[in-house]
């Protein structure tokens, strides 16, 4: 049997939320709301309280399909305004499996956000990203050296994580502008 894959991606963004910092807080501490506004990820269930699933999807290459559970758990401290989702310990929602053009494993999602407050009522806010799994291959690509596919499989997770942190920046501070 051929090895599997390796996808890991990682990003920190840092911008300007249009809120004081108390309310900022509150804004992204209400979870399942924001769930909502990460591209590719969709909020499935909550679990327990402060317990979360969610599931990462996406088609790469136009041709394969990829789909990863991911168990969290939230963590808020609200004296320094940090909010933290991390991998649920022992939790392997689940089993990996592949076809011929798809792919599904237990994923791992960690993010953390700590907010400051900035000049003129704003919030500073540093954000960072984490998504990882161990992927088996899917039967089309059994034949691609393993070398290979693994600098495909980084520069597309490179790619998919910043472009979910940046349109969950964006998508963030466009809801909260809605009212």
């Amino acid at each position: 049997m051929s090895a599997g894959i390796r996808l890991d991606g990682r990003t920190r963004r840092t911008f300007l939320f249009p809120a004081p910092v108390e309310e900022t807080f509150r804004y992204y501490a209400r979870a399942e709301h924001i769930f909502s506004f990460l591209p590719h990820i969709t909020f499935l269930d909550a679990l327990d309280d402060g317990v979360y699933r969610l599931l990462y999807h996406s088609t790469e290459l136009n041709i394969y399909r990829v789909r990863l559970y991911c168990d969290l758990r939230a963590a808020l401290d609200a004296e320094g305004y940090t909010l933290r989702f991390s991998p649920l310990e022992g939790s392997l929602p689940a089993a990996p499996k592949a076809g011929l053009d798809w792919l599904e494993a237990s994923g791992f999602y960690t993010s953390t956000s700590i907010f400051r407050p900035h000049h003129d009522g704003q919030t500073a806010v540093e954000y960072t990203l984490h998504l990882w799994a161990d992927l088996p291959r899917p039967w089309g690509l059994r034949m691609l050296p393993q070398g290979t596919m693994n600098r495909i499989a980084n520069a597309i997770a490179k790619f998919r994580i910043q472009e979910i942190a940046d349109g969950f920046v964006q998508r963030t501070i466009e809801d909260y502008l809605r009212g």
